[in-house]
């Protein structure tokens, strides 16, 4: 659903408890290339805001928002303030940022070239535990197994048959099938493939440590141990012992196809996308403005929002962007089979946001259509 209006006056009209979860992208209130509702519109760093926003949640919803390096603190500060509880901040580095540092010779500058963007990560308190929580309406925990940083599928057989977890230690049979653990515990930072690139070539190609065991002698009985030998016990499979690559590895990278910005948009005219607009950078060949169906500034990657949306939702939940921009968050909702409301007041995107998520939608139904032929 794509909503044109005032985030806040549209929430404001919202029945209560009706939002499953949060995730935007809002202005980030620092005159961002020139455009006035950057500069103007700081409703994001608004009490009043964030308070309407913790009305239409449900308890243990969760709100990732993201933010500037120089701003986001005045939006975690309105969000704490209005009742929001603050859980985490994501890290998502990106090695394609542009600096604008005006120089002021001698090789002296104004500015650091910027390679990071804060997601705040706030949840809405709830009364109990969160187990009950999550088992009343599902909300409140986090979707980690889905989110589990690496593909590789790691086959592990105990030594001696003992010392497997599966949601608490149980001792099992000997020669007891292979158990395979799938990816890395999520963390709170991400990265670009373009930082993954950069943080490999520091890092270099490393190994992981052995998994230790554990040794425990046999033949024990009610009096005591009457002889035998020793075994190794195993402890928790784990996928970061025993492999190597480089530093990446332990964070989620998501690729960006070259094609992402315009998805969708083939029907759509073409428009001027202006890279940088200070900072003495605008006769350089690589910041020169290109020519894009999708001109919005900021789009954000599809594969790192439906991380996003996997990490905090569930399918069927409902999702709202009240900062909607170019739409990433509705097509990461359609690909993901969550329900989205986005909500954009400016008239300059509506068009680039109908046609990237009304692509996304004939995709997804082509594809369960071939599945169910299938």
């Amino acid at each position: 659903m794509l909503i044109h209006k005032d985030s806040f006056e549209w929430m404001k009209e919202r029945d209560a408890d009706s939002i499953d979860h949060i995730i935007t992208d809002p202005p980030y209130l620092i005159d961002f290339m020139g455009k006035g509702w950057d500069k103007e519109d700081n409703i994001a760093g608004s009490v009043e805001f964030w308070k309407e926003a913790l009305r239409v949640c449900k308890t243990g919803s969760y709100a990732l928002v993201f933010g500037h390096s120089r701003t986001h603190h005045r939006v975690m500060i309105a969000m704490e303030d209005a009742g929001w509880e603050i859980r985490d901040t994501i890290m998502w580095l990106y090695g394609q940022g542009f600096p604008k540092s005006k120089s002021l010779g001698d090789g002296w500058g104004s500015a650091l070239k910027p390679a990071y963007e804060p997601i705040i990560m706030a949840r809405k308190p709830f009364k109990g535990s969160l187990e009950n929580n999550n088992k009343t309406n599902g909300l409140g925990g986090l979707n980690i197994d889905a989110c589990r940083v690496g593909t590789e599928q790691i086959k592990v057989s105990p030594a001696g048959g003992s010392g497997i977890y599966e949601g608490g230690w149980k001792n099992t049979k000997q020669n007891t099938e292979q158990q395979t653990i799938t990816g890395r515990h999520p963390a709170n930072v991400i990265l670009d493939e373009e930082a993954g690139k950069l943080l490999d070539e520091q890092s270099g190609i490393t190994k992981s440590a052995k998994q230790p065991t554990k040794t425990r002698k046999q033949g024990y009985s009610k009096d005591g141990y009457v002889g035998g030998t020793t075994r190794n016990i195993l402890p928790r499979p784990a996928p970061e012992y025993g492999d190597k690559g480089g530093a990446s590895r332990f964070f989620y990278c998501p690729k960006v196809s070259p094609s992402e910005r315009n998805y969708g948009c083939d029907e759509l005219e073409d428009k001027v996308r202006n890279r940088v607009n200070s900072g003495g950078l605008e006769k350089d060949p690589k910041w020169q403005p290109t020519i894009q169906k999708n001109n919005h500034p900021t789009v954000k990657p599809i594969k790192l929002m439906e991380y996003l949306v996997k990490l905090v939702s569930r399918e069927g939940q409902v999702i709202l962007d009240p900062f909607a921009g170019s739409g990433s968050t509705g097509v990461a909702c359609i690909n993901l089979k969550r329900h989205f409301i986005l909500v954009e007041k400016g008239d300059d995107y509506l068009n680039i946001i109908k046609a990237r998520t009304e692509n996304a939608s004939k995709k997804a139904q082509t594809t369960e259509e071939d599945s169910c032929n299938g």
